[in-house]
């Protein structure tokens, strides 16, 4: 193997660790109101860690 076929496999392995990363991070992505600027108004919901609106609880 030359230095192309390692510096593809270095990008490949790089793409691959980034789409697992994001992938994890977007499981749960609501951290709860507590933290969130607009929690006096946003209408939400939080079960767990889902969002749901307000108007459909009704």
């Amino acid at each position: 193997m030359n230095a192309a076929d390692w510096i593809a496999l270095g990008i490949i392995a790089f793409a691959v660790f980034c789409a697992v990363i994001y992938m994890v991070r977007r499981k749960n992505p609501c951290g709860g109101c507590g933290n969130c600027p607009y929690s006096d108004s946003c209408g939400k919901i939080i079960t767990n860690g889902e969002k749901s609106n307000d108007e459909s609880a009704d």
